[in-house]
């Protein structure tokens, strides 16, 4: 290290930081710690809406609601009248089992 680096080493660790300094520093550290708490709190929040979300699109939570669902003999989810034919075996999926039904007229 040369005398110059030296002699600036020393300036630089001669005087302490301020009072001034310190204060600004501490709020600085305490904004950014508020500015965080705020991002993971917003953060949560938007977590816990689409955990609702996702929770009322679940199929077991729509069938909990009273609807249910109706397929044919081939697996086929019936969606319209039109899909069945009279006689045609079905089957009913509700929130607690399922049932077979058939088609009347």
């Amino acid at each position: 290290m040369s005398t110059k680096q030296r002699h600036s080493f020393r300036t630089l660790h001669a005087f302490p930081l301020s009072a001034a300094t310190t204060e600004i520093t501490v709020t600085t550290h305490h904004r950014r710690n508020a500015a965080t708490a705020h991002l993971l709190q917003l953060a949560r929040i938007h977590l816990t809406g689409l955990v609702q979300h996702m929770s009322a699109l679940n199929p077991i939570s729509v069938l909990e609601r009273g609807y249910a669902i109706v397929t044919n003999q081939g697996r086929e989810t019936i969606a319209r009248v039109g899909q069945v034919s009279p006689g045609e075996p079905l089957s009913v999926q509700v929130s607690d089992g399922d049932f077979d039904v058939h088609v009347d007229g």
